[in-house]
């Protein structure tokens, strides 16, 4: 390219142009209004309709010469902070009543944001532009008819046909949400087109598949029905119906201004086509409501009451907590500092709806919005906040949770222990622990057992072993650990304690990776010290490589760190034979059992550190994890932990060489690009003796470039299409191997005429759906392959086939 075409506006030019141009005190005047616009309702020194009224009044006189920022920041305010809805709506009221055409502009420019996150598959975003644009009609922004035209596209879409569910049950949600705030309006001024609304909305959800509701649901039993999320807000709705769709939750701030908007010219809503569907399109995952409390779990003061599952105060209140939530997901001071300020905190029993709210997002399924120990965090925050209350709620919850476990799925009771050890570590592990005498049984598959064993299994990794000894009862000593020391292997009774003794003094030497490498090659009895005679070119010995990394083992037990050193001074020795077969991959393994099981955390951070070093191939722990030796070890933890590690090692690897072979693929379409309009450019500049030198020039600099990007993409494919093979295959084998030992326990048990649905059963099909679960995204590409290799038999058992189904309702 030219010197002179390849020098575009840098960001730094139009800032340094807009000072020119603007000066600084506009610069600031423009601050100050996007910090008004954002800050409404937060400043508590006057009430929300005077700091409306008088920002209305400031941004009057600036609309013209700052029109683009106020749109900026009235935008930014509509798409990320729905719970000022209602103020924004009333903002912009009294901003269309004295200048119309602002009006105008700012239904164009939310229209535009709504197209764009369409577009971008944004889906909170658009239900909360969807929301705020409805809550318009409210003030008297935009007229009721084009409101309810703008609604019925999206129940027009709940009835398309070839679509996902998954598509159509989010047009149907977007329509209930948006009710609350403008049902009454379209009921006194539209009746009869709302009554067919309303019909079509019944008609939909009555209809619409509920196969998903098993895969999702925290508890398959409890005392409050897990609903699908559909059902439970069409309920909600359908009970503000009754009540004439009068609601005691949202704050219309523009009832104050019914005088100054009542006169106003209002606008009509554009149509709005919704993007059509894609065999890739991702639309968000459908939902079980979680319950936990109902009012008669709220021991609190006589004012406030929980308000019941399906009214739609409940809905209200819960949107108003998560917002709260997810807008402060990076900061969990704020986050629990501005939900102990909510305020309706003076009319509801705060402290279990946002307990009930963090635990709903924690426990959700497939996976929480955040990491679990942010709101293990936050609840920690509150519990320092409000020492008084909030620490009862807590336990209340926590015994809830305990009383409830035998219907949990697994995949939750594992959340559940996460959040549980985490949080008694920070409470000195003060815990009624008599309470929870009935989980002392030998069924190792019961939940309570579970998962009071692995609570105090995760204690240990805050704490150390004799701190748990003493904070648990004297009942409580066979759920006690071992010691998490190594197990020495080759002591001096060992058979193989003289050979082991041989490679101690070789580690003790600092022979080389290359020189343990040639010891290795020979059978025990053939050791020596020193490999310089020895044949270097045979097979490594699988019983000679299991004594040295036993060994290697033994003398690097004192930390993590210790063991990282010897792995890293040992990686050749390890890769070489790791690469030789997988029988020493299985030496590894089985020997890092026997000599760290009493550490289960040690031999987990192991285990994960040599799948990093690409010492241990992903194949060989998943055959490993379901091996007849491990089936002791099937129902604990870690083991699960180890195979998850390593499906997501393989998976990872997966998406960041797709990743990487996109960009590098735009960044040829875009080399593309530039290089055909820099051709122009210099065809209309340059003079006709110039042209072919100049075009010539651009493409010895640009031509290089692409033919680079190029030659990197045709390196990585193959190396991608390896990469998927071997994720398809670990994935496929997962699941086989599931359905395997699932089917051999079916068999069994009709065959002795014994209950199928034993302790055992629940929880490996609970782990089967963990894993369709995590890894949605992966197996879903490979859908097609799973149903014709793995589930088209018409052998398997229909409860096997149960799941797979449960899953495929998810995305269809």
């Amino acid at each position: 390219m030219s010197g002179r075409s390849r020098r575009r506006y840098s960001d730094d030019d139009d800032m340094d142009d807009a000072k020119r141009r603007r000066g600084p005190e506009i610069i600031d005047l423009g601050a100050t209004i996007v910090e008004h616009i954002g800050s409404l309702g937060v400043k508590g020194a006057s009430s929300v309709e005077s700091e409306l009224e008088n920002l209305a009044q400031m941004l009057k006189g600036d609309i013209d010469s700052h029109k683009q920022v106020i749109l900026d920041a009235l935008s930014e305010g509509v798409c990320f902070q729905p719970n000022k809805v209602t103020m924004f709506s009333t903002l912009i009221g009294l901003l269309n009543a004295a200048k119309y055409n602002f009006g105008g502009e700012v239904i164009k420019r939310i229209v535009s944001d709504l197209d764009m996150y369409f577009q971008k598959g944004d889906f909170p975003r658009c239900t909360n532009i969807v929301t705020f644009l409805c809550d318009l009609a409210n003030a008297k922004v935009v007229t009721v008819s084009s409101t309810l035209e703008f609604l019925e596209v999206f129940v027009a879409a709940m009835f398309d046909d070839d679509v996902p569910q998954v598509r159509t049950d989010w047009c149907c949600f977007v329509v209930l949400k948006s009710l609350p705030y403008i049902a009454q309006e379209l009921q006194a001024k539209k009746p009869a087109e709302f009554s067919n609304v309303m019909e079509a909305m019944q008609k939909y959800v009555e209809a619409r598949s509920r196969a998903h509701v098993a895969m999702l649901q925290v508890w398959t039993k409890t005392v409050h029905e897990q609903e699908d999320y559909i059902d439970c807000l069409w309920a909600q709705i359908s009970k503000l119906k009754e009540d004439n769709w009068e609601e005691k939750h949202l704050q219309r701030y523009y009832v104050a201004f019914d005088s100054a908007l009542a006169d106003a010219l209002q606008h009509n809503l554009p149509g709005i086509p919704l993007p059509a569907h894609h065999k890739y399109s991702r639309y968000p995952w459908p939902k079980v409501v979680f319950r936990l409390f109902d009012y008669s779990d709220c021991d609190t003061d006589t004012r406030t009451v929980l308000p019941g599952a399906h009214s739609i105060e409940r809905f209200l209140i819960e949107e108003d907590i998560h917002n709260i939530i997810r807008l402060n997901i990076l900061d969990r001071r704020r986050c629990a500092t501005e939900l102990l300020d909510y305020n309706k905190r003076d009319v509801i029993p705060l402290n279990y709806v946002i307990v009930e709210c963090l635990f709903a997002e924690m426990m959700n399924l497939p996976e929480s919005p955040a990491v679990s120990l942010f709101y293990g965090s936050v609840l920690i925050q509150l519990c320092g906040l409000q020492p008084g209350g909030m620490p009862q709620v807590l336990a209340q919850a926590a015994q809830l949770f305990y009383e409830r476990i035998e219907s949990m799925q697994p995949s939750c009771i594992q959340r559940l222990i996460d959040w549980f050890s985490y949080h008694l570590s920070n409470f000195q592990y003060k815990w009624s622990w008599n309470d929870w005498t009935d989980s002392l049984t030998d069924d190792q598959f019961t939940p309570k057992t579970f998962f009071v064993r692995e609570v105090i299994e995760k204690c240990l990794h805050f704490s150390y072993h004799q701190q748990v000894t003493e904070f648990l009862p004297r009942l409580f000593e066979k759920m006690i650990p071992e010691k998490p020391v190594i197990i020495p292997i080759y002591e001096e009774d060992h058979p193989d304690f003289e050979v082991a003794q041989k490679f101690r003094d070789a580690l003790r030497a600092k022979k080389t990776a290359e020189e343990i490498l040639v010891i290795l090659r020979r059978a025990p009895e053939q050791v020596e010290l020193e490999p310089e005679a020895m044949d270097q070119s045979g097979p490594i010995d699988p019983s000679t490589f299991r004594i040295f990394f036993g060994v290697l083992l033994e003398m690097a037990h004192k930390s993590f760190s210790h063991n990282f050193a010897a792995f890293t001074r040992y990686h050749e020795t390890l890769k070489v034979a790791a690469e030789e077969s997988d029988e020493l991959q299985g030496c590894i393994l089985r020997t890092l059992y026997e000599s760290w099981r009493n550490h289960q955390q040690m031999m987990f951070v192991l285990i994960d550190k040599l799948l990093k070093m690409q010492v241990l191939d992903a194949s060989i722990i998943v055959a490993f994890v379901f091996s007849d030796e491990m089936k002791s070890e099937f129902e604990r933890l870690w083991l699960w932990e180890i195979l998850c590690a390593a499906v997501t090692r393989v998976s990872k690897h997966y998406q960041h060489l797709k990743n990487e072979i996109e960009k590098l693929e735009n960044e040829a379409r875009t080399l593309n690009v530039d290089v055909k309009e820099e051709s122009v450019e210099i065809k209309e500049e340059a003079m006709d003796a110039d042209i072919d030198e100049k075009v010539e020039d651009l493409k010895s600099s640009d031509v290089s470039n692409i033919a680079r990007v190029t030659s990197r993409i045709n390196e990585l494919k193959p190396r991608l299409n390896k990469v998927e093979n071997a994720l398809r295959c670990i994935l496929l084998d997962v699941i086989h191997k599931f359905t395997v030992i699932l089917a051999e326990h079916i068999m069994s048990c009709d065959n002795l005429g014994s209950t199928v649905a034993t302790n055992w059963y629940l929880y490996v099909t609970g782990r089967l759906r963990q894993f369709f679960l995590m890894y949605s995204d992966q197996l879903w590409y490979f859908v097609e392959d799973l149903q014709k290799e793995l589930f088209s038999a018409t052998t398997i058992d229909s409860r096997i086939t149960e799941i797979f189904d449960q899953f495929k309702a998810l995305k269809c």
